[in-house]
């Protein structure tokens, strides 16, 4: 995020297994707070992040109809999964789970807006971490069902296909701004190496 915050461009400047979108809305944070700024300022913003995503939960169980003691309970094993993982720290998976979140939310509206608003928001939680796209069909059966127990065969064909075109064109904007067309693929394989090649990665950035 610092280094993007310098104008460095992730995948041709400097090596990252991290996917660019969620990079790049954290490089924002050192924009305004400056790249020289210390690690722990940028705590706070993730300590936000998880009492939105409490508040996000909450409305969401809220809207299924939750009963509010066993809501609570979802609730507390958020925080305590959260504490006894790195669940607190900095990392894309909170910030994911907050786009995740906010993608149902909207898609439980059952209107082309909110669709559309699902759609762009499950494109950036898939940006800010790849294994989110496991998530799709869980969102489209919650975009098929109606409250009338029907199906709501527009609603998911909006989703798909803008879920399609949205990722499709981010795609090519990265590959377009690092000058690799392959540079998804090169991230899993670099996740194997990492051992090996962040060391050097490193060196050639500060060289």
């Amino acid at each position: 995020a610092k280094f993007m915050a310098q104008g460095m461009v992730p995948y041709k400047d400097f090596f990252t297994m991290e996917m660019p979108v969620g990079i790049g809305l954290y490089s924002i944070l050192y924009r305004i707070l400056g790249v020289e700024a210390s690690s722990y300022f940028s705590l706070i913003p993730f300590v936000v992040i998880n009492l939105v995503n409490l508040l996000l939960m909450w409305m969401l169980m809220t809207r299924l109809s939750i009963k509010k003691g066993m809501a609570f309970i979802g609730l507390l094993f958020y925080f305590l999964l959260c504490y006894s993982s790195d669940g607190l720290h900095v990392n894309m998976e909170i910030l994911a789970s907050t786009l995740l979140l906010g993608a149902f939310l909207s898609v439980l509206k059952r209107k082309g807006v909110y669709t559309m608003l699902a759609t762009f928001l499950f494109c950036l939680a898939v940006g800010c971490k790849a294994q989110v796209i496991v998530m799709f069909p869980v969102l489209l059966m919650a975009a098929i069902k109606s409250k009338s127990n029907k199906f709501d065969f527009k609603q998911a064909a909006l989703l798909v296909a803008g879920s399609a075109l949205i990722l499709f064109v981010g795609y090519i904007i990265v590959a377009y701004s690092c000058g690799n067309p392959e540079w998804l693929e090169n991230i899993k394989w670099e996740i194997e190496k990492a051992p090996d090649t962040e060391a050097t990665e490193m060196k050639s950035i500060v060289s």
